[in-house]
């Protein structure tokens, strides 16, 4: 076993017995984010009539339901730092070629789960019909931590860009998931679209940037884009039934900006860009898989991480 590894298994054998906390960063990957327009399904967002929020509030000291919630966990952490080969994140696509890797995106180097993709034809020559270059459509592509961690209480923070490949072509968004599972074998799956990997016979919560309004026979998105909190059903098919517990209204497409998510025992609160966006609450539980995902169905996105920084902590 590689040293780094038999530090994370120290760890989480040490969960086990007294509070501790897993430290995951990926702050290899900085830089200042590019000023960059937003492409016009953001600007649209302006105009749109906020979704229902039945927790939601743009005032950061309203509806806050976890600053009096503290969990002061020992001090076992552990780095996982980005490298050029994502090790030693764990990366599960389908049907992306060489995604998630390191790569150039919009002025700076991000982990990269779907490239952008030029949408315009190519010149074949004059007597050739044009041709396009492909886009990835249909398939699932995200980083994982391989192994379970403490989840009963966590704060995540990652920078996010989510850009639709043309005006015609934007979906599905970015999955922020945490899993009631320890088994590996369920990341590798065929679940693509809005539910952008996530298994089937699952578990779970999860915070999501969507860009794509679903119908209702699926599961009956507010207008997007949006910043929904979801709680997913072990009992029910993945992606066909209603799943928010929270959602608002929320521009985000064209540019780099940071998510953050507080944990404590099923409360959440999520922010945007520094100011409180959504609070709610999920079903807790102790252990289990964490990870960032993304799908896309019959429409694309590019979409890039960087800056993850991640804290687990296992608390009495």
């Amino acid at each position: 076993m590689p040293r780094r590894w038999r530090r994370v298994a120290d760890a989480i054998v040490l969960g086990g017995t007294a509070a501790c906390s897993l430290v995951v960063d990926t702050s290899g990957l900085t830089g200042a984010p590019p000023a960059e327009a937003g492409p016009p399904e953001a600007a649209a967002d302006a105009t749109s009539a906020p979704p229902p929020d039945a927790e939601g509030d743009d005032d950061a000291d309203a509806g806050a339901l976890v600053d009096a919630e503290t969990c002061d966990a020992a001090a076992v952490a552990y780095d996982l730092p980005l490298t050029a080969t994502l090790d030693p994140l764990l990366a599960r696509s389908l049907r992306v070629s060489t995604y998630p890797k390191v790569e150039p995106f919009f002025g700076d180097v991000a982990a990269v789960l779907y490239p952008f993709v030029d949408p315009s034809p190519m010149d074949a020559g004059p007597d050739a019909a044009p041709t396009y270059r492909a886009q990835y459509t249909g398939a699932h592509s995200g980083l994982w931590i391989p192994a379970a961690v403490p989840l009963g209480a966590f704060d995540v923070t990652v920078d996010v860009h989510v850009r639709c490949t043309s005006t015609s072509s934007c979906a599905d968004g970015l999955i922020v998931a945490w899993l009631e599972t320890e088994r590996l074998e369920v990341l590798t799956n065929a679940s693509t679209g809005h539910v952008g990997g996530l298994p089937s016979g699952t578990d779970g919560a999860a915070v999501v940037l969507d860009d794509f309004q679903n119908p209702p026979e699926d599961v009956a998105d507010p207008a997007a884009p949006t910043l929904q909190v979801i709680q997913l059903d072990a009992t029910k098919p993945v992606g066909k039934y209603p799943w928010h517990v929270a959602a608002k209204a929320t521009s985000f497409l064209g540019g780099w900006h940071t998510v953050a998510v507080t944990a404590r025992r099923g409360v959440l609160d999520v922010r945007f860009d520094g100011a409180l966006r959504v609070s709610a609450v999920t079903r807790p539980f102790a252990r289990g898989l964490f990870g960032i995902t993304a799908g896309t169905g019959g429409e694309t996105n590019a979409v890039a991480v960087r800056n993850l920084r991640a804290t687990f902590r296992d608390c009495p």
